[in-house]
């Protein structure tokens, strides 16, 4: 299964959304919310699962999109999961 990680810009600094976190984190810089939505991404992959990490950019775009496989080479395959 593919867990979305995404960091997206407010007026008021950077927020860390993903479907396993129980609500947003927020970062006044945008390094920090980006080093945050890597720890979540690679622990998501510790635990064999794919995460897919997407900066926003202010205006709406999609800036940049990162992977983070799990460790496993099967890890995903046996969960149920469709790798990507």
């Amino acid at each position: 299964m593919l867990h979305n990680v995404s960091i997206v810009p407010t007026a008021a600094g950077w927020l860390v959304h993903s479907d396993l976190l129980a609500g947003p984190l927020v970062f006044r810089s945008g390094a920090k919310a980006q080093d945050a939505a890597c720890r979540v991404g690679r622990a998501i992959a510790d635990n064999g699962g794919w995460a897919e990490i997407q900066l926003m950019s202010h205006d709406c775009r999609q800036a940049s999109r990162f992977l983070c496989p799990p460790l496993a080479p099967d890890a995903g395959a046996g969960a149920g999961g469709v790798e990507p």
